[in-house]
Order: C-alpha cells, then structure tokens, then sequence
C-alpha cells in the first residue's frame, strides 16, 4: 500500500511546482484551498505515505493538536466548511514539508563518527536578484567563525530553491527571504541554520545535534534573530530602539516622550505590534538560542537593533504597562533575560527543567517532543536530568519521562497539578505537553500573587515524595493520607470571555451547598472557612470587608489593591467548582470532579488531590490494588499547611493510572 501511494504521489506531484521563485504568501485566503483542492489526490497521497513512518505521523499529530487554528484559521473565513478546508490544507502542508526533506536528504552525507562534529555554510555573495548559492562545510565545534540564525519555519505554500553544494535544496519563504537580506554582495558570510545544516530526516543525526545546541550557538559569533521583511516604519523604529537602549537613565523619560508625540507616531506603533506578535516570539527553541547566545541582534529587513536594547525598552514602565499589557512580549522579554543573566553567573543557576518547560507551556513546536528538547540546553552542565534527545521516541515516551525526571530531581508533586484537562490520554497523571491548555493552577497562586514567601502551600509538610513509576505500564505508585469522600459539589466558575463572570450568583450557590450551617454572620468559624476557600487563602483582609469588595472590584478596576483581589479570587475559583466533604471540610476542586471522588493528601505534595476509582487497565492487572484516576489538585480549608489535619489518618498507597 505505501508504494501504491509513493507511485501515485510521483504522478501527480508534477502538478505542485516545487521550487517556485514566485511568492506568494498565505495572504491570499482561501485561494490557497481552493487551489490546493486541485492537486488534493498527489498531496494526500504523498501525506499518507509520509504518515506511515513516524516522523509524518508525529508532524501531522503535532499540526493538529497544537496548532489547529494556527495558521489556518488564521487565513481563511469562517463557514460550516472551515474545519474540512483546514485538514485538508494541514495534509498538504505535510506533504510538501516531507517532500522537501526526502530531497534536501540528497545533499548530505553522514557526519562521521567520533568527536562531535557540525556543518555550516558558506553563503556566497551575490545580488539581490542572483540565485543563493551556498556549500555545506563540516568540522569540529569551533573550526570555524560563523552566527547563527534564529527563526521559524513559516508557512508558505511553495518552496523556494537555493543551491546547496551545486543541487537543488528546498526551503521555506521565510529562510529564503533572511538569507537574500544576509548575504553579502562582495565577500561569503558563514552561517548556522538548522534546516539546511542538520539533515532534517536522519533521526540519529537530529538527537546527536540537538545536544550540541547549547554549544553551537554559545559559540556562535553573533545571533541574528530573523523577524522577516522590513516595512516602511521599520527602520525609524530600530534607530528609537537603539537610541533609547543606548541612552542615560535620566535622559529616558524625556526620550519616550518626544517619541510618543512625534507625527509619525501612529504608524511607528502598528510597526511595533506588528514586529513584537511575530510568530517567532511564540516558538520553544528560540529561548535556548537567544539565552546562550554571546551577541544577539534582531533584524527585521535590513535594520538591526541589539537584544539589550528591546529589553530595556520593554521593562520600560509605560512602554510595556500601557503599551503591551496584553500582549506576551515583555513579559517574555524579562524572563528571557534573566535567563541569560543566570547563564552568565552558572553559581547562582538554580533553574530545573521542570520550571521552564512549566514556564514555557505555551510555547510552540512542530514536535511534540521539542518543548522537552528545546529547554534542555538552558540546564548547567550539573544540572541532572534523565533526558537525552532522541526522535526515535514518540512523543508520549518523552513526556512520561519528563515527568519521572520533574518528580526524581523536583523533590516535589508540583508537576502533577499541570496534568489534569490536557493528560495524555491513558495517563491522568502525565500531561500532554503539546496541548496549549492553560489556566490558573493552584499549586502556584501565591507565587502569582507574590505571596509564597509569607505563608506558602506545603499540605504534606516537609515529607519527601514516595513513588514508584512504571513507563511500560504507565502508572504511578504514590504514598499519601485518604482524607475524605466529595459529599457535595457546586456549579463551576466558567471563564467567559464575552462577559464578566457573575460573581454573586456563584457564591450564593456555593453557599447553598455549604448548607444553613454556614450562618448568617460574617464571623462565624464556618464563614471564615468558606471566605477563605473562595480565595484560596491568597488575599488576608477582614471578613466583613468580603462581601463588599466583590461587588466593587469591577467598579474600581483600576484601583491595584481591588486588581489584586480579583486576580486572587480567579486564580482561586476559575474553572473550578466548591465542594463540600463527607465530613464537613471546605474546597475548591477541579470542573470535572464529581461526588464520590477521593480527597488525598500525596507526600511531597503542596497541595490536596482530587482522585477517582477507575477500573484496572487490562495491560496492568499485575497490580492488585483499587487504581485510580488523577482528577486534579484541590484547596481545601484545613489541609494547606504543614500537616495540618492530618494527624488523625494513617499513610496509604495510591496507584495512580
């Protein structure tokens, strides 16, 4: 069957023009539906093909799962035929980006085994008009001077042919359009670029580079951050940019201010949105290269402005308050940049895989297994982690060890709370990484809040983790105290984005689940308890002053004190639901959590855990006790600190599935 299709997708692949000089972005909409509709059969021939080895099968699931509306969507209208329309563009992306690989794969030869060795190219001079031709170099690490590019793959619907050791190699518009902007006219410029440097389909070459990441672009002489074409505000824009990074500290609220009032100034904004929600500002692997990378320049066209620079404009009060409040930039500027302070002071480097990938959920890969091997170079040469790089592995393999390696050097449950809403899908316990689910967790709403220092979560007390894993079978043996069984639940504090959540009537039917015992006054004991589960215990005020806040925090919105009370109460309650135990204890608990689940406090665990009897998996009936399911983690007044009321229950075995 797969030569079947290999045959028919040779037939009908000369209908799709590889090589095209000719661009055409995706801004054409649904053109590129329409069109790819014509040569659906050659496509979707060459996708299942490509999907029956692993590296088409993963790249589809990826495409699918994460980034479903991203580009897609993002081109074409709404309509009842959207979602077909969009498979069948997500096949055709498949298709083409595997046929570009199976022929770039002609130009290499094996790297030779031994002390590691990488490639790089040279980039011969040449016009703008003139055809890029480069030759493919290799050698030890530091064989020769080169920088190295960051910058995403893009989506474009043709490839575009440079020569690469005299033949035809095939890439994407937008290294096609960064290496016309580097090259030179007069004299070669040596360059590191993953797509042409690494060969893409050799997964032993992948994982053996991979490693050497941190190393290549530590060594590189310079980082040049590709953020695409220029437009015509772009290059007043890089030379504010480079001014204000360059100037006195006294002198940069007089600097903003003249810029701000200059004519041109609406237009310099567009540039800056359109610059700073570039796709490059959402991919995992540009962390590590931007983190290690000794000089690192962004380029837009032909302006450049140094990295140093944009951070300081970003950590600029008004810039990045008033300006970029919703938008990810800033923020991940400063973390990016505190990244690469601590890679400089490598004593002061307490950092753990388990905080960046957390950190860099959201982030984006083409494979699911990169958000893991896209943060590993972050780690100090010590640092322990049980993970080395190998895209033989399927996804699933690489988080279940992940999250073995987060619980062995964490010394914690913490990363159990991400699983729930976006686990794999037959362990409750390990999360699916490449799934973008996010919400406030539990396990970190003090530290939102800048409050963990005070009085942190630490249900468990000071006891260490107690678990065993089994990969093969995908569960997890830990030790805890069975607290109580879920007698009670309310409904759920949906997030809505068209509207405000309705405050006064969720509370007042969670108060009716709490039942008439919880009395009328505000400083009745079991007030105070049902106060301060509705806010996780994250915001100390009088109870009296309660009721009156929630009715006034929309109305002073702008008022910080009343902002950090409402990021309280949603980092508490949404996308939760109030409950109730057998015994009379308070908690907020996850959406799905149901009567009759179990309340468990885990050793090494912050906080408590919801889980729930499921019945034995067939393939781990060598186990003889009841398994459960990981449902999610849990407030519950009483049991957050140090073995607090936990005196009265005795140490049991969960199996976790």
């Amino acid at each position: 069957m797969a030569s079947f299709f290999r045959f028919l997708s040779r037939k009908l692949w000369a209908l799709y023009p590889m090589g095209s000089r000719v661009d055409s972005p995706l801004v054409a909409g649904w053109w590129h539906y329409y069109w790819s509709q014509l040569h659906i059969a050659g496509l979707l021939t060459w996708s299942l093909a490509s999907l029956l080895t692993r590296t088409g099968k993963s790249l589809f699931t990826s495409m699918v799962v994460t980034n479903f509306g991203d580009p897609i969507y993002r081109y074409a209208p709404s309509g009842p035929l959207a979602k077909k329309y969009a498979y069948f563009a997500i096949a055709y992306l498949v298709g083409l980006k595997n046929r570009m690989l199976v022929e770039n794969a002609k130009v290499y030869s094996t790297l030779p085994e031994g002390p590691p060795r990488i490639r790089a190219m040279r980039l011969r001079p040449g016009r703008c008009e003139e055809e890029i031709i480069c030759d493919l170099i290799e050698g030890p690490l530091s064989f020769v001077e080169f920088e190295a590019l960051s910058y995403v793959w893009g989506v474009s619907l043709r490839s575009y042919t440079i020569r690469v050791d005299g033949k035809p190699f095939y890439i994407p518009y937008n290294l096609y359009s960064a290496l016309k902007e580097l090259r030179n006219t007069e004299h070669e410029r040596i360059l590191w670029v993953d797509a042409v440097c690494i060969n893409q389909l050799d997964d032993t070459e992948k994982s053996t580079q991979v490693q050497m990441m941190r190393d290549i672009y530590s060594k590189a002489s310079k980082v040049v951050v590709w953020l695409g074409e220029s437009a015509p505000a772009t290059g007043s824009m890089f030379e504010f940019v480079q001014q204000f990074g360059a100037a006195k500290t006294e002198e940069i609220d007089t600097l903003w201010d003249n810029h701000t009032m200059q004519p041109t100034w609406t237009g310099m904004w567009a540039e800056y949105i359109r610059i700073f929600k570039h796709d490059w500002w959402g991919r995992a692997w540009v962390i590590q290269e931007v983190v290690v990378g000794r000089h690192v320049v962004i380029q837009c066209g032909p302006f450049q402005v140094d990295w140093e620079a944009v951070h300081r404009l970003f950590t600029y009060g008004p810039f990045a308050n008033d300006c970029f409040s919703n938008h990810r930039p800033p923020s991940f500027v400063k973390y990016i940049q505190g990244l690469r302070e601590e890679a400089n002071d490598a004593e002061d480097s307490n950092v753990t895989l388990g905080d960046l990938v957390v950190r860099f959920r959201l982030q984006s890969a083409t494979f699911g297994s990169d958000k893991i091997y896209a943060l590993l170079g972050l780690l100090q040469s010590d640092n322990p982690s049980l993970i080395t790089p190998d895209y033989s592995k399927p996804p699933d393999e690489v988080f279940l060890q992940f999250t073995e390696s987060c619980l062995i050097h964490m010394k914690s449950l913490d990363i159990l709370s991400y699983a729930p809403g976006a686990q794999l899908h037959d362990s409750s316990w390990c999360r699916d990484w490449r799934l973008n689910y996010d919400q406030p967790f539990m396990v970190t709403a003090k530290r939102l809040l800048d409050l963990e220092s005070s009085r942190p979560f630490s249900a468990s007390g000071r006891h260490p983790p107690c678990f065993v894993i089994d990969l093969e079978y995908r569960v997890l043996a830990v030790t805890g105290y069975e607290i109580g069984v879920v007698a009670r639940t309310g409904i759920v504090a949906e997030r809505n984005p068209w509207q405000n959540i309705d405050w006064d009537h969720i509370l007042r039917s969670w108060e009716f689940v709490a039942g008439e015992e919880l009395g009328h006054t505000e400083t009745s004991a079991l007030r105070e308890s049902f106060n301060r589960t509705v806010t996780a215990d994250c915001w100390q005020i009088e109870p009296t002053d309660w009721r009156k806040r929630l009715k006034t925090q929309q109305e002073h919105s702008r008022d910080d004190e009343n902002i950090d009370y409402r990021l309280a109460v949603r980092n508490a309650c949404v996308g939760r639901r109030f409950f109730m135990t057998e015994d009379g204890r308070f908690g907020l608990g996850p959406w799905d959590m149901k009567r009759g689940d179990t309340v468990a406090v885990l050793l090494g665990g912050k906080i408590p855990y919801i889980l729930r009897h499921c019945a034995n998996r067939s393939s781990a009936r060598i186990f003889s006790s009841t398994y459960h399911k990981l449902v999610g983690e849990a407030f519950v007044d009483g049991l957050m600190y140090q073995d607090e009321g936990l005196q009265n229950n005795c140490l049991r075995d969960f199996l976790l599935m």
